[in-house]
């Protein structure tokens, strides 16, 4: 029995290179500094993480590929003289990536719009510390009053990024691996306990 278990074991135990590395954590934030006359509130400082499967990348014919981002694995934190921001939802109910656009917007009630911009399809989000950042798109009520009217394209005054990926099991291959060895194992034991008991 204890040479079964044995077995066993090491066969489970390399049934776990089946196992998938496809989801990536996504972060990034920024600090945006103001650059008009400011005494006080003069920072916004926000940060974004997210989970994103490389799997919802989808390319019809002759069409850039397009990935999408659950809003349930999405947390936004935002402070400062621009508020809080939330994502543009797509029709179907997600974040849209795009390769032809390569950025991902969040807006606040006043209508500044803040970006996040990602590689190129389907590598939207290369692994690797700030291999994307964030960016002001456009001002409004807020952004004009701290940077000016009508001002785009305001970079950060600091910014960092990560994109990793997390090790998740490949349910379908795991499984069917793991019930094949231990079917084998144990046809190859009961053998072996009738070639013993013949003896």
């Amino acid at each position: 029995m204890r040479r079964f278990l044995i077995t066993l074991a090491a066969v489970l135990f390399c049934s776990a290179s089946s196992w998938a590395d496809g989801i990536l954590d996504v972060y990034v934030a920024g600090t945006f500094t103001a650059t008009q006359a400011c005494v006080s509130n003069c920072t916004e400082t926000i940060s974004i993480s997210f989970l994103f499967d490389p799997a919802s990348i989808t390319r019809a014919p002759g069409l850039d590929p397009n990935g999408w981002i659950d809003p349930s694995a999405l947390s936004i934190t935002s402070s400062g003289f621009l508020g809080s921001f939330s994502p543009q939802l797509s029709a179907n109910g997600t974040l849209l990536v795009s390769w032809f656009d390569s950025y991902i917007p969040f807006k606040n009630a006043n209508g500044d719009e803040l970006d996040i911009h990602t590689g190129l399809g389907p590598n939207f989000f290369p692994m690797g510390t700030n291999t994307i950042g964030v960016q002001i798109y456009s001002c409004g009520i807020d952004c004009s009053a701290e940077y000016g009217s009508h001002h785009t394209f305001i970079n950060p005054s600091f910014e960092t990024s990560t994109v990793t990926p997390i090790a998740v099991p490949d349910d379908t291959s795991f499984l069917s691996l793991a019930l094949t060895a231990f079917a084998t194992v144990a046809l190859a034991w009961r053998f072996r306990r009738r070639d013993t008991q013949a003896a």
